[in-house]
């Protein structure tokens, strides 16, 4: 329709590794984006979020010195924000209501378990399994950004998406500005 305005959201997500000792370099490389998931952010994160609130002015955090501390920072209108534990393994995940140029938008943070072992894997995708079902819970524009540990042909991811008609953004590679990765980078 005449005069209907494109919202425009920019998201980005990255595992800043909770033994990185470089965290000015992170700080640095910090994309220009509206909100931003930090996974595996640790107590050394404590006195640097404050610095980036200028460019960030709300921000959550649950810190721990194990790979499973998320912080969550955005300068877009916030309607809600609450902590929501991926079980099981009881680690944190973050939901956040945000409206985008008038209209609402939930991004939901994640880090679920890396899958090295049977049992970790059993857990990964058990959190996966809760995801599902929080998502279908969830009315209107969904983001699910993190770590989800899961390459695109995991079966469990592939059930996430099927149930919930999340995409991937591996289907947007080759659009200018639109990025999406994998580690180890060399994958």
């Amino acid at each position: 329709p005449a005069g209907l305005k494109a919202a425009n959201l920019v998201i980005a997500a990255g595992n800043v590794l909770v033994s990185n000792i470089h965290l000015d370099e992170v700080v640095d490389s910090l994309p220009d984006a509206d909100v931003i998931a930090l996974i595996e952010t640790s107590s050394a994160w404590k006195g640097i979020l404050p610095s980036l609130e200028e460019r960030w002015p709300r921000h959550w955090s649950d810190l721990r010195d194990n790979p499973f501390g998320i912080s969550v920072l955005t300068r877009a209108p916030v309607q809600s924000s609450e902590w929501i534990m991926l079980t099981p393994g009881g680690y944190p995940a973050f939901k956040l209501e945000i409206d985008v140029d008038g209209m609402p938008v939930t991004v939901l943070a994640v880090h679920a378990m890396s899958p090295q072992s049977l049992h970790m894997l059993e857990t990964r995708d058990a959190q996966l399994a809760m995801l599902t079902d929080l998502i279908r819970e969830i009315p209107g524009n969904l983001i699910l950004i993190g770590d989800l540990n899961a390459s695109l042909w995991s079966s469990s991811l592939l059930k996430l998406m099927h149930e919930t008609g999340l995409r991937s953004t591996r289907a947007n590679m080759g659009f200018k500005g639109v990025n999406s990765g994998t580690w180890p980078t060399q994958a």
